[in-house]
């Protein structure tokens, strides 16, 4: 779509971070910049209410559903319809009320920030992260209660292309992901902690 500067993976993430802000008008702003569907799919078949539902953000999916986006478990990206899916596709959603009385929601699940920085970084593109960071309200180096953040997240997982925008952004990391690197085999990883602590 003219406009479109972006790929479609990193705007279906926009939506659903636009979504977790719990505010409509934000989700609508972001259909108004991109013009893309808001029942767009990334390259996983999955939509902005697939991955609040893969997080457990239940203020995401709230405000997904007042705007009646539903998930979608469709995984041929290329079968993209701007037709809503299926209803019957992962079941009914979780009414507003079932929402509410979840153990896990975006006030108290601590790791969602986390997983939010994380997945922006592994788009490769600081400016894109940074913009996630900002409307998360969040930073590059947010860590929860149990010391998990972003980078070592990305070093537990050997996802280079993630970890280095995080260091790029600016995360700080110390001897103790180092260490995380190399009790995981992460050698690349490693060699990219090193050079980054040298500089």
């Amino acid at each position: 779509m003219s406009g479109t500067t972006i790929p479609r993976d990193c705007q279906v993430f926009q939506i659903y971070i636009a979504a977790s802000s719990g505010e409509e008008d934000k989700v609508w702003e972001i259909q108004c910049q991109t013009g893309v569907s808001l029942d767009m799919k990334d390259n996983k078949g999955r939509n902005a209410m697939s991955i609040a539902r893969e997080y457990q953000d239940q203020r995401a999916i709230r405000t997904l559903e007042k705007l009646d986006v539903r998930a979608t478990s469709v995984t041929d990206a290329d079968a993209y319809t701007s037709a809503p899916p299926d209803e019957t596709a992962e079941g009914p959603s979780p009414s507003e009320d079932d929402a509410s009385d979840a153990s896990v929601t975006s006030a108290d699940n601590d790791l969602l920030p986390v997983l939010q920085v994380y997945n922006a970084a592994a788009f490769g593109s600081v400016d894109f992260l940074l913009n996630v960071i900002d409307a998360i309200g969040a930073s590059v180096d947010y860590t929860n209660g149990e010391g998990i953040n972003a980078a070592r997240m990305a070093t537990l997982k050997g996802d280079v292309v993630a970890l280095s925008c995080l260091l790029d952004a600016g995360a700080d990391v110390d001897e103790d992901v180092i260490e995380l690197a190399v009790e995981n085999d992460q050698m690349e990883c490693l060699s990219l902690l090193s050079e980054h602590i040298l500089i």
